[in-house]
């Protein structure tokens, strides 16, 4: 039997009968977009290409990326730098790719349309929102809260230690692959692949402590994978999976996405996970936003 992709507006109705939901977003929630945001992972091979040109690395590079064509060329392209520059050459790329969204009259980073929307549906109610897990580095989503008045907790977790509950009831954002303007970043396979037992386990307490919305996440091997798939092979584990597709069409969800499936496989058997089509992060929270409104009219 082939797996329903149910579509925008079941979402919509989803979200709006969660009373309390966690988030997890991947790099497309604060992605470049009409000259604001964070360059996307494609974007940023573009950007060690030109800068190690300039080192004069070209061909070097080149013969490295080639050597490499079965790996994810974003995280091929920083173990190239790593191997020349360490991870100081890491940290120093992470933070000129985040000072290009910075406002050169405030300093302070620009923040999307769609980050907006996502506070707002925050401040009006529509969203009860627990945790925001991501695997972003910059602090877009931080910046757009304290715009509101909102106050957080902002965690970033590199190293091996468990995450803390949010016992003071704010919002707890956890990046779990570090934070620019917090030590050392998360790119490289030696980085994502390591078995990280605190964060994993803490993940996994997450995971189970309520619905889970997944965004914009390409599911890279990670803590957060690893967290998933150790959850799903309890068949004892409770937990309520909200899995979100940009792809509005089947055959391209099935074709594409299908690791994401293959990992998915417990939890589709036990009705723990559904699937919704045609989500575009950089828009649905604005779509949420509209019909609160419109709910008020009436």
């Amino acid at each position: 039997m082939p797996i329903e992709y149910y579509n925008h507006i079941d979402f919509m109705r989803r979200i709006s009968n969660t009373k309390e939901i966690s988030l997890v977003f991947g790099s497309a929630l604060t992605g470049f977009k009409d000259d604001i945001g964070i360059l996307q992972p494609s974007e940023i091979v573009e950007f060690i290409r030109e800068r190690m040109n300039a080192e004069g690395y070209t061909e070097d590079l080149n013969r490295h990326m080639e050597l490499n064509h079965d790996v994810n060329p974003y995280q091929a392209a920083f173990e190239f730098v790593a191997k020349f520059y360490g991870i100081d050459g890491i940290n120093s790329i992470i933070t000129d790719i985040v000072k290009l969204n910075e406002d050169p009259k405030t300093g302070r980073q620009k923040i999307p349309t769609n980050v907006k929307s996502l506070v707002q549906s925050i401040k009006n109610g529509k969203l009860n929102v627990k945790y925001i897990i991501t695997t972003n580095f910059d602090t877009i989503i931080e910046e757009a809260l304290a715009e509101e008045g909102i106050l957080c907790n902002s965690l970033s977790v590199v190293s091996d230690s468990n995450i803390s509950d949010n016992t003071n009831k704010l919002i707890t954002i956890v990046h779990i692959h570090g934070v620019w303007s917090h030590g050392d970043t998360m790119h490289t396979r030696n980085q994502l692949e390591n078995k990280r037992g605190k964060i994993e386990e803490s993940l996994r307490n997450i995971i189970e402590s309520g619905p889970l919305c997944v965004m914009a996440y390409g599911a890279w091997e990670d803590s957060f994978t690893r967290s998933l798939t150790n959850t799903l092979k309890n068949n004892l584990s409770t937990y309520s999976l909200i899995w979100c597709f940009y792809a509005e069409n089947d055959g391209i969800i099935d074709r594409e996405s299908k690791h994401i499936i293959n990992m998915l496989e417990d939890a589709i058997s036990r009705e723990r996970v559904q699937f919704y089509k045609g989500i575009d992060c950089q828009s649905i929270f604005s779509d949420i936003n509209a019909e609160v409104t419109t709910s008020k009219k009436h």
